[in-house]
């Protein structure tokens, strides 16, 4: 894969690069000032939820794989899944994702509950008003 390097006020030194077939970064378009500036990114899977007060989205939630084949952390090097709020990112192994995978489907049924739970109380209180 072709990645452009070299200083932005130059013209660019093109060079070959592996780059994982997840990548849809465009390396020559995001030059970089080295090589062992680049990093790897996936598409984003992106979830946001608005509120009926405002209309506006209030949470946001995006999950990309990254890695940076240059970092000094291990863990960074390999593919792993980045968890962004819009404000700050958490950084998870495969497994630490697999595990956060589990937290949210708990919280998917916990929020079912609370769902059925607000149904059936606004059932009742249409039907003691009627």
């Amino acid at each position: 894969m072709p990645a452009a390097i070299g200083r932005s006020t130059g013209t660019p030194q093109i060079v070959g690069i592996y780059c994982p077939n997840y990548c849809v970064e465009d390396h020559v378009a995001d030059r970089q000032v080295a090589v062992e500036d680049i990093a790897h990114s996936s598409e984003t899977a992106h979830t946001g939820i608005k509120s009926f007060v405002s209309g506006r989205l209030a949470l946001e939630l995006y999950a990309t794989i990254k890695s940076d084949p240059a970092s000094d952390d291990p863990r960074l090097r390999e593919a792993h899944i980045v968890l962004d709020d819009a404000s700050d990112d958490a950084h998870l192994t495969v497994d630490e994702a697999e595990e956060t995978v589990g937290q949210l489907l708990g919280l998917a049924a916990d929020l079912q509950r609370l769902i059925r739970t607000a149904r059936l109380h606004n059932q009742h209180t249409a039907e003691v008003a009627a």
